[in-house]
């Protein structure tokens, strides 16, 4: 991840640094148990568009949930490090 990584988490506008992602995995808060992402890349000069849809078990403050996404990634194409995502939750499986 570069240092300047932003994280649109909805449609709403929300938005969380690279450090308010990365620090609950380091602390335990959030305990990713399984993460399956697919991936459709697409790359344009110096940066990379990357979509997908991701699948994460994960543990958080204590409670288990499953998390069904879609994403679009921005990848810096000097050393390929991500630096934007911008994700869309998608409705429970029924």
């Amino acid at each position: 991840m570069g240092d300047e990584f932003l994280y649109n988490t909805n449609a709403g506008g929300a938005s969380t640094t690279k450090s308010a992602f990365v620090d609950p995995m380091k602390s335990g808060a959030a305990v990713v148990e399984e993460s399956d992402q697919r991936r459709g890349d697409g790359g344009y000069g110096e940066v990379a568009l990357v979509t997908g849809t991701a699948h994460v078990d994960v543990t958080l403050k204590g409670e288990d949930k499953t998390l069904h996404s879609r994403y679009l990634h921005l990848e810096d194409g000097q050393d390929w490090k991500l630096v934007a995502r911008q994700a869309t939750y998608l409705p429970e499986k029924k």
